[in-house]
């Protein structure tokens, strides 16, 4: 067994439960930020939370200074870097044991992109090395096509192919130091299996409840025990993956309840019920809301393709706290005197 193993399984065991709790506190935090931001924009919204904050915990290892305290604040943060890896390289570790033994596919790699000839202190590399399994590959940006493509295949070896390309040419030019790339592949069965032969053609009403405008999408049905739970103006419903460490929760506004999530969630604008949910949805209300108690019942659900392609450098109402993303400085990860950087990090789902 090589050094690097030795360490993340040491780090793993030595890591307290109570780190972990802090890192599951600022991913479910976080996660929640990031859609208050990110919503707003037009169409489905799909992203990983995990995926991304791993990818930004990458960068904080390297972030002194002014750039490290606003990482912090906005990652929500409060263990030192000292405790925060080991917490994630556990973290990760459970989570991927935790898959494989309830029968699901999961799998998590992370990789640095660095500009030729730009070098980094071994400290940051092995620590990425150690927590984060990732390792530092070099790109030459003077032939961008060529860097592009090392990128997008090493991310859908990562994905199954289902990821193929998740950079452009264009996206790399003589700024390009460092690109960061985190990627997340789940793949899972239904503990209650959906039956095809109960799958048929229905009407689904759009987005925007006032004009009662529908479409005809294949409508899935099985009957079983779910958690569920329900209020005067909503349903929520827990449906499992298989092994039941895993599962989809899904929160529907009641069929013609107009004022939908503001009653519920007491302070959504006057606008259709969807954005009336998303504008006041909080992890204190998702948590005192979620689906909890096991009844049986008719679960009729869509089947659905969601694809969000975004770089979170370009979502500025998300990175109030942290310039760093266009200009920073890595005092503990370049190997020269401090120098601005330039970082970039794309996300596909």
């Amino acid at each position: 067994m090589d050094s690097n193993k030795e360490s993340i399984q040491r780090d793993v065991k030595e890591t307290p439960r109570i780190n972990l709790f802090e890192i599951n506190k600022a991913n479910n935090q976080f996660a929640v930020d990031l859609y208050a931001n990110l919503r707003t924009g037009k169409g489905n919204l799909f992203f990983s939370p995990a995926s991304i904050i791993t990818a930004l915990a990458m960068v904080y290892a390297g972030a002194r200074g002014q750039t490290e305290r606003e990482l912090a604040k906005a990652l929500r943060f409060t263990l030192s870097q000292e405790d925060l890896h080991p917490a994630f390289a556990r973290w990760i570790s459970e989570l991927i044991a935790d898959a494989r033994q309830s029968g699901n596919q999961l799998k998590i790699a992370n990789s640095l992109w660095g500009r030729k000839g730009s070098e980094f202190l071994s400290d940051f590399l092995n620590l990425l090395s150690e927590n984060y399994n990732s390792e530092l590959k070099e790109i030459d940006v003077d032939l961008p096509f060529e860097a592009a493509k090392q990128i997008n295949d090493w991310v859908a070896l990562h994905t199954e192919n289902k990821i193929n390309d998740i950079i452009s040419p264009e996206t790399i030019n003589e700024l390009t130091r460092l690109i960061l790339v985190n990627a997340i592949y789940f793949k899972s069965a239904w503990e209650s299996p959906f039956d095809e032969y109960d799958t048929h053609d229905t009407p689904f009403t759009l987005e925007d409840d006032s004009s009662n405008q529908t479409v005809k999408v294949s409508m899935m049905y099985v009957k079983g025990e779910f958690n569920y739970s329900e209020g005067e103006n909503f349903q929520a419903i827990e449906l499992p993956y298989i092994g039941n460490e895993f599962s989809m929760i899904i929160f529907l506004p009641k069929k013609d309840t107009v004022s939908g999530f503001k009653k519920l969630f007491g302070k959504a604008e006057d606008k259709n019920s969807l954005q009336k949910f998303e504008q006041a949805f909080t992890l204190e209300s998702f948590i005192e809301r979620r689906p909890k108690r096991g009844e049986e019942v008719k679960v009729y659900l869509p089947k659905f393709k969601i694809s969000t392609d975004f770089q979170l450098s370009e979502t500025p109402e998300v990175w109030t706290h942290f310039v760093f993303l266009r200009l920073c400085r890595f005092r503990s990860a370049v190997s020269a005197s401090p120098r601005r950087q330039i970082l970039l990090i794309l996300m596909r789902l």
